[in-house]
């Protein structure tokens, strides 16, 4: 169990350095169901131990995925009324010209 979760801890890395927004659904889902079944068969206090730093790698990705989606929101957002001014300044000129 401990290594399907590292690997999944791993993929859910690269898909987020790559920004594979499809494959970091897919391994949020195989994550959530993973960490259940690790939650109820884990017994001993050292597999507690190593599912909360699991559970706090994964956190970081998580919070990492949240930050660049907020920067890339903030770009497209950006991009996105350069191009309303720009059809704004093109409409006023082609109306202008009109007379």
């Amino acid at each position: 169990m401990d290594r399907e979760l590292a690997g999944l801890i791993h993929s859910l890395q690269q898909a987020c350095e790559s920004k594979n927004w499809e494959q970091l659904q897919l391994l949020d889902q195989k994550i959530k169901s993973n960490l259940q079944s690790s939650i109820s068969t884990s017994i001993n206090e050292e597999e507690k131990v190593k599912l909360m730093s699991d559970l706090k790698s994964i956190q970081k990705i998580y919070e990492l995925v949240i930050d660049d989606s907020k920067k890339h929101q903030l770009e497209i957002s950006t991009e996105l009324k350069k191009l309303t001014r720009d059809q704004r300044a093109a409409n006023s000129y082609f109306g202008v010209s009109q007379f």
